[in-house]
């Protein structure tokens, strides 16, 4: 059954990417309408996964559980997006030199012309807002992906290790993106060919960090947080460094790869001092 999900789901997904291609490329879109619709290309893009998942789950009689009260964990999926963010922008600086946009450089000196209360205030109802988008809007987003990635094929795997688990569904999440990187230049507008397999480096060395999010939590809530997290807040790095190679900046480029090598480090020796106990999906739902 993991051969099936994996053909259902690449075929779906190319299919409906191809032929947004030939759409977006015909120029017969709307302009009124295309800022909508690309929100919802991306979202069912996103969902193909999510409803072979879901198909395949109830045939195969797993069943996924979404939420759990693990409010220790749902921390941690908001607080690590930030702490590799916050790493991989020190990293930048190896690679490329500070050059923001030009938004960016005017919110800034407003933001210091402020009083501090107006600085505490304006800072505050900013992160306030960031935080509640990821855990509505990027989490249903990314749900779709985590259903299939850390729920069916996490569960159809395993009797497999930890870390093989997280390679096998470290590759096959990241191909999944390759037809987004080569038609769109999704992420990688320069070197869509390279960074196709930049990609699927990237998801290995992610998905150790979100299926144990998931097998420590128990839900799948818990992990499409730390997605939608990642998602939403890895641009900043577009803001700040502006123009720079995008193989070697931010999340997707050498940064991420070198900060993530380093998360994945510290992970390996959490592990072999304290195995992760596996929590399968076959529980009640709430």
């Amino acid at each position: 059954m993991i051969k099936k999900a994996l053909i259902y789901t690449f075929t779906f997904s190319i299919a409906w990417v191809v032929g947004n291609f030939f759409l977006f490329q015909s120029g017969k879109l709307p302009m009124n309408i295309a800022r909508y619709y690309v929100s919802a290309f991306f979202f069912i893009t996103m969902w193909i996964p999510g409803i072979v998942g879901l198909i395949l789950a109830k045939k195969d009689n797993i069943k996924l559980k979404f939420i759990g009260n693990t409010p220790f964990y749902l921390f941690l999926a908001l607080a690590v997006p930030f702490v590799i963010t916050v790493a991989i922008l020190g990293m930048n600086m190896l690679f490329s030199p500070m050059k923001m946009t030009p938004q960016l450089a005017h919110s800034i000196t407003s933001f210091i012309s402020l009083p501090i209360t107006g600085q505490i205030l304006s800072l505050g109802s900013a992160t306030l807002a960031v935080i509640v988008v990821i855990f509505t809007i990027n989490a249903l987003f990314s749900l779709g992906e985590e259903i299939l990635w850390r729920g069916y094929l996490l569960e159809k795997l395993k009797e497999f290790s930890f870390w093989k688990q997280s390679l096998v569904i470290g590759i096959a999440w990241g191909a999944w993106h390759a037809p987004l990187i080569l038609l769109f230049q999704y992420n990688y507008p320069t070197a869509p060919y390279i960074g196709s397999a930049m990609m699927i480096l990237l998801c290995i060395l992610m998905s150790p960090i979100m299926i144990h999010l998931k097998q420590k939590s128990g839900n799948l809530y818990v992990p499409a947080v730390f997605h939608g997290a990642i998602n939403g807040i890895s641009g900043l790095s577009i803001l700040i460094f502006r123009g720079s190679n995008s193989l070697l900046t931010g999340i997707t480029g050498a940064s991420g790869i070198i900060v993530l090598i380093l998360l994945n480090i510290i992970l390996y020796i959490q592990h072999r001092k304290q195995p992760v106990t596996i929590t399968h999906n076959a529980v009640d739902n709430p």
